[in-house]
């Protein structure tokens, strides 16, 4: 984080960090997601599930982040 924020002064970027995902993509140029379990993690698939529910990139989402020009 010490890094990121040093090069965003450096860059005018922000850095903001936040449990709320729509604050997070709200006005967001990019959206950028993971996995939540990756290959040889599918024993804790539901567990994980459950720990991120709500955490997901969705068309309800999307609407928050910037919308497309033209």
């Amino acid at each position: 984080m010490r890094q990121a924020k040093a090069e965003g002064k450096q860059t005018s970027a922000g850095v903001l960090i936040t449990n709320d995902p729509f604050h997070a993509v709200r006005n967001a140029d990019v959206v950028y997601t993971d996995v939540w379990a990756s290959m040889g993690q599918e024993a804790e698939h539901a567990k994980r599930m459950k720990a991120f529910k709500g955490y997901e990139v969705n068309t309800r989402l999307m609407k928050t982040a910037r919308p497309e020009r033209s």
